[in-house]
Order: C-alpha cells, then structure tokens, then sequence
C-alpha cells in the first residue's frame, strides 16, 4: 500500500506538470515574450528647434570670445573653423562677427595666393569654406585664388618631393609635406564647398582621381591597398575596412607601424570616398561605412583611449549625413538614430553660458573651450541643416518621368504643408526633414542619359549647386541626393545609381500581424536587375502600440540576382487597435527604400494557430495519456494478470 501510493504520488506530480505546460502552450498566443527592441524606430532624442536653440546659445558665447582684430585665439586656423559654425548656421558677410572675423582671414593671403599661417593644407581648405559660406561680393577674386592654391597643394602622381613619400600620388600634405587621411579630408571639404558654391570653378576629374588613389592606401582592405602592412594578416586590424593616418603610420596605443584602425580617421576615410565619387557600388566604401557602424560610440573615439572624441563625433556625422541610409546598426544589431543621438551628446554637455568644457582627455586641442565649440556646432549643423529659408530643387531632364522618394520608401507628393511640390520631373521643398535625404527613381528610353539637378537656396538668395548624370537601362536608374552642413552651409551630394540594384520582398505591399502574439515571420529579400549587390540592408519598422520587434541577422548582402532570408520576431501587444499599424522599410545602401504597410489583425482572422503549435498539443497529450496508462498496467501485472511467467 505504501508503494501504491508513492507511485500515485509522482503519477500526480507528472500529470499535474503536464497538464500546466499544455495550460501554457493554449497561453502562448496571448502571452507576451521578451524580444530585444532591434528594428523598431527608435525615438529621437531632440527635435530640430532643441537643437536650434543649442546652436544659437553656442554661436552667441563664441561671439563673447572673439578678439578685438576680428579673430579667435589670434589663430588663422581657429578663426577660420569658427566662421564655418557662423555660415553653417546661415549667417553671411552681413553679420559683424562674420565680417570682423573675414577681415582677419585677409590679412594672411600670401603673394602666392595662399591663406596659411603655420599649416597651409588644413588653413588653406578651412579659409576656403568659411569664405565659401560668408558670400561676400568683394572675395570673388579671393576665392578664385585660393581655390586654385588648393588644387596645387595635392601632390600629383610623381611630383612627390623626396623618396620617402612617393607612394603619395593624389595624397594632400600636412605641414611636413606627409600626406594623410586627415589632411585629406579638409581638402574635400573644401573643393566640395567650392564645387557647390563657386560655379566659375571647375574641380578636375583628375584631383577627385587622385584622392581616391590616395586614400585607398590608408585603409585596411587588402583588395584596394598594396602596402605591405594591409597585407599582413597578423596585425590587429587587418581586412576590418577601416583607416589609418597615412601610409606610412597609425596613431593608437597599438603602436604606429600596427596600422589599426580608429574612429576619426575612419570618418575622415569615408568623406574622402564620398565627396569624390566613389559611392557605395565599390566594396571599399561599404567596408568603410560598416566600421563605423560596428563601432559606433558616444563616449570615446574608437582606439584612441580618449583622445579625438568630438573630432570623431564630427566626422561621423559628416560622413554619415552623405550616405543614403538615416539609420545605423551597432555591433549589437541594435538600430540607432546617430542624428539625434550625436545631437543630444553635445546639447547635454553645453554649458549654461552657451559654450562647452572641452573633451577631458587632452590631446588634439580638444580641451580647449573653442576647440570643443568648433566640434559640438559643426557637428549639430550637419545633422540638422540649420540655414535660414532653406529650399531644395530637383529637377531630371532627359528621361520621361521621375518619382520621388524619402527615406523610409514613401513616394512624395505634392503637400502644401510641407511646402512640397511634385510633378513627373521636379521636386521642390522648403522643409529640411522632408528634403534631407531623397531617391529619385527615373524612368526613361534604354540608352539614354538622363541629368539631375539640384540647387539649394537660403537666406538673401544665397546659392548652393551641382548635378550628376546617370545613364538609363531597361529598369530605369536611381540617383541619391542627400543635404546638410557637410560641404558649406547648404551641402548637396548626388550619387547616381545606374540600372540598379533594386529590391523587392516576399511580404508583398502589406504585412498582417496577429495582435496578441508573438509573429514569426520569414522575409525573403531579392535583388532584381543582376547588376550589383544590394548592400547594408537593414529592417525598419515604425509600428503603432508598442510593438517590439527583433531581426535576425540586422545589416545584411543580398547578392546580384539572388536571394536573402531576413527572419523577424514581432510581438503586437493585445490591445493594439486592429487595422493600419504602420509599416516596414527594407533599405540599403545602394538601392531605393522598399515600403511595406503594416496592419493588426486578429486571430480568428488568419488560418488559425500555427501547425508546430498543434503538433505540440498531440505530443503532450500522447505523452500525458502514457503516462497514465503505464501504471495502470503495472498494478495488473502485479495481480497476476497479463501473461504468466515461463516455468
């Protein structure tokens, strides 16, 4: 009797176990289940207006520093950099502190037609923009001048002057006459700005050649960069697609014959591939993007322990307002607003008095009040284009018609509101938001050259200009435009994509989730025109109720002509109301914004329960019904029932 009831017991206990996990899996439909938050939109930190009021507070405590001769700091360089915050903010020749401060610059052009006064690359290209910006009538010769004093600085393929730096073709020096990624990265600034703002000066191919050469040899890409040292697979950065200062050295605790790669110089990489051309079709770009992505940091300047912060900030952000897609995805696949969140990490640290501390970690001037300004202003202006009565013009000729999109695949159309007009062939806007970034998707005769061109106009009719050419195949071509403080106050980039690649998704134009569930769903994401990868792909979704949503393998390739299965986890809480939710983005960096409607629905709305649930109800009642059945048999057998025993 006492084993009868032991053996109840545990019979009890198992059935009891059983029967709670069947209870929670009739649970599970309705029961919510903890995912990481990775593809939902984040919510930006500040709005456009916090960050205007952070940038006039900054520019007004600047405007206290200011010295009696018109400049800051009785530095040429420093003076320069902070009439770019001035301009960038749409302020020109009219103001007093900007006309004060380009009284200043005058006084250091050379005989030779330079503006320097210690280190002729980076003055020279900083004199060049802050001039640019400030538009005064009286400076056209000046800019002419100084444009061309710009362009003789790059060193020419075998113009090097000693043995020691001949592997420097198209580089641009620093004061010691070594070319280097930083460096480098003034000079396009600056010949971006005059391309934009100075339409009687031509930029030779040839200089935009010549700095891709140049730059190729700093980075850590072994399919683009024949040193030695890119192909050493022994030391710590090797193939991470990132950048050293030049080619001859790094600059991290690493050691400088290491070559590993750091955050700044990385930034300053990618604006010189972007600014001269050489988009995100060319692998080295992508891999030059991505390293920023994985390494994106708001406290320090990757490997740099400390040092560089606010110039690595600056840099990112320059970098990253040229490229198609807002968003970034870290190293954890978390989707991150880097606009809103470089913006906050400088407006949280501002002073009260309008101007900043400086980085702690000295090095690279940082800690100096100005310095810091210089950093946190710029950098502000990038992400949140600030020049008063901004407009935009796109307008494509040669083709048949264009349609217009944002970055989240929305076509646009004609909104009073927004100050938006759309027709077959032109755009126009005066909101920064709607026209920061925008894919123009042209359609027109196989063979032919269709031309986009786009102007920006600001303040007292001020002026910023360019165009690109792009030639049609049979599914039409892309060009990308994108603006922001990157070249001058009003930047423009035009990236031209011809005949693809483009993208399509396998959930067609609308995805139905189930409310009150945990959606498990398989997209499969194709390339469509055979022509290119389609790479940087990533989800974004922007759904109403508090959904969550992970995404396995966030930033994906899809190849050229071929297929990639993105799977996705979305729980939509309960009580979300049912219809339109929102929608999905599928974008990349080198293709249109694919745009997916959302909607929740419910259960009894779809086919019902998915089948493993089903097939895992049987299980557990097969197993709880043998369980049941086993000690019963066993209490037979011990009354002598069943089959006898053989003698």
């Amino acid at each position: 009797m006492v084993m009868h009831r032991r053996g109840s017991s545990r019979l009890t206990i198992l059935v009891t176990v059983c029967a709670a996990l069947m209870l929670l899996l009739t649970m599970l439909p309705t029961t919510p289940v903890v995912v990481a938050d990775k593809a939902t939109a984040p919510t930006p930190l500040v709005d456009r207006e916090d960050v205007r009021d952070a940038v006039l507070k900054g520019l007004a405590w600047l405007a206290t520093r200011q010295g009696a001769n018109g400049g800051w700091e009785d530095s040429l360089g420093v003076t320069a950099l902070i009439l770019t915050t001035y301009t960038g903010a749409g302020y020109d020749y009219t103001n007093q502190t900007v006309q004060r401060g380009l009284r200043y610059i005058r006084t250091f052009v050379t005989e030779d037609g330079f503006i320097a006064q210690s280190f002729p690359n980076y003055e020279n290209a900083a004199s060049m923009i802050a001039i640019l910006g400030a538009g005064d009538p009286q400076d056209a010769t000046l800019v002419d001048n100084i444009t061309r004093a710009q362009l003789a600085i790059q060193y020419a393929p075998g113009s090097a002057p000693n043995a020691s730096t001949w592997w420097y073709p198209g580089g641009w020096p620093n004061y010691a006459g070594i070319p280097d990624v930083s460096n480098g990265n003034f000079a396009v600034w600056a010949l971006m700005a005059s391309r934009l703002l100075n339409p009687d000066v031509t930029i030779p191919q040839g200089t935009w050649d010549g700095t891709i050469r140049s730059v190729k040899l700093a980075q850590n890409w072994p399919a683009v960069n024949n040193m030695t040292w890119a192909r050493n697979a022994s030391l710590p950065s090797y193939g991470d697609g990132g950048f050293v200062y030049n080619s001859a050295r790094s600059r991290t605790a690493a050691g400088e014959m290491k070559f590993e790669s750091y955050g700044s110089i990385t930034g300053g990489g990618l604006i010189m591939y972007l600014g001269s051309g050489h988009g995100y079709l060319n692998p080295e770009t992508v891999a030059a993007r991505d390293w920023l992505e994985r390494e994106y940091n708001l406290a320090e300047n990757p490997r740099m322990d400390g040092k560089g912060l606010y110039y690595y900030l600056w840099a990112m952000a320059r970098a990253l307002a040229m490229s198609p897609q807002d968003r970034l995805v870290d190293s954890a696949g978390n989707l991150r607003d880097w606009r809103s969140e470089i913006a906050n990490a400088f407006i949280s640290i501002q002073r009260t008095d309008g101007g900043w501390t400086g980085n702690p970690f000295t090095g690279w001037r940082e800690e100096e009040p100005e310095i810091a300004a210089i950093y946190a202003l710029s950098t502000m202006e990038v992400a949140y284009l600030m020049a008063p009565n901004a407009r935009y013009e796109l307008e494509v000729s040669g083709a048949s018609s264009a349609a217009f999109l944002d970055d989240e695949g929305a076509v646009l159309a004609t909104d009073p509101a927004k100050g938006l007009t759309v027709t077959s062939t032109k755009l126009t806007a005066t909101d920064p938001e709607t026209f920061r970034k925008v894919w123009v998707d042209i359609t027109g005769a196989a063979g032919a050259t269709a031309t986009v061109s786009a102007k920006g106009t600001w303040g007292q009719g001020r002026v910023a200009a360019t165009s690109a050419q792009v030639g049609l195949g049979d599914g039409g071509a892309w060009v990308f435009s994108a603006t922001g403080g990157f070249a001058g106050p009003f930047g423009i980039i035009l990236q031209p994509f011809a005949g693809g690649p483009a993208l399509k998704t396998s959930a067609g134009e609308t995805l139905s989730l189930r409310r009150g569930e945990v959606n498990i769903i398989n997209i499969t994401l194709t390339e469509t025109t055979g022509n290119a990868n389609a790479t940087g792909v990533d989800l974004v979704f922007s759904l109403a109720s508090n959904a969550t949503v992970s995404v396995s393998d966030q930033r994906v390739t899809v190849p050229k002509g071929g297929t990639m299965k993105m799977g996705l986890t979305v729980f939509v809480p309960a009580d979300a109301p049912e219809g339109d939710a929102g929608f999905l983005v599928v974008s990349s960096d080198v293709s249109p914004p694919v745009r997916v409607a959302v909607k929740y629905v419910d259960e009894e709305d779809e086919e019902g329960a998915p089948p493993l649930y089903w097939v895992l109800i049987l299980v557990l009642f097969i197993v709880v019904m043998a369980l049941i059945a086993l000690p019963a048999v066993g209490r037979r057998r011990a009354k002598g029932g069943g089959d006898k025993p053989q003698e």
